[in-house]
C-alpha cells in the first residue's frame, strides 16, 4: 500500500481518546478510533483541495511544535504532511497560540475527522437496529 500523504491524530482529552487519520494521494482515507480503523472514501479531488490548503497556509515554514504546557485533559495534535519527497511534522494542543496558518490546516483536518467518524457511527447504529 502507498505510504499516506498527510497524518492526522488527536490525543488526550479528558477521555483519554486516540483518533487519527491518514490521508492517501489516491483519495482513500483510513479512520482511526481508539483501536478501530476503517477506510474511506475521500476522493482525489478533495485530498488535492486538501494539500493546496497546506500549500496556501506554508506549511513547511512553520515550527515544528506549537506547545503550551500540557494539562492532563487538553487535546494534543499532531499533522505530518509528505509531499514532493519532503516530510514536515508539527504538534500543537488545544491550549496553544497556534498561528493561523497552522488553525486553518487543523481546523479543515479536524472536520473530516469528525465527519467520517459522524458517519461511521451513524453506519454502526443503523445496522445494530432491528
Amino acid at each position: 500500500m502507498e505510504e499516506p500523504i498527510i497524518h492526522y491524530s488527536r490525543t488526550g482529552g479528558f477521555a483519554g481518546l486516540k483518533q487519527g487519520l491518514r490521508i492517501y494521494d489516491s483519495g482513500l482515507a483510513v479512520i482511526k478510533s481508539q483501536n478501530n480503523e476503517r477506510k474511506r472514501w475521500l476522493g482525489e479531488e478533495k485530498v488535492h483541495a486538501l494539500t493546496d490548503l497546506f500549500e496556501q497556509n506554508h506549511f513547511f515554514t512553520l515550527h515544528p511544535q506549537y506547545n503550551t504546557p500540557n494539562c492532563c485533559d487538553a487535546f494534543r495534535y499532531t499533522i505530518t504532511l509528505t509531499k514532493a519527497g519532503q516530510t514536515h511534522h508539527v504538534e500543537t494542543n488545544d491550549l496553544s497560540r497556534a498561528p493561523p496558518q497552522l488553525v486553518a490546516i487543523q481546523g479543515a483536518l479536524e472536520n473530516i475527522l469528525r465527519t467520517e467518524l459522524r458517519k461511521l457511527i451513524d453506519e454502526s447504529s443503523s445496522q445494530n437496529r432491528p
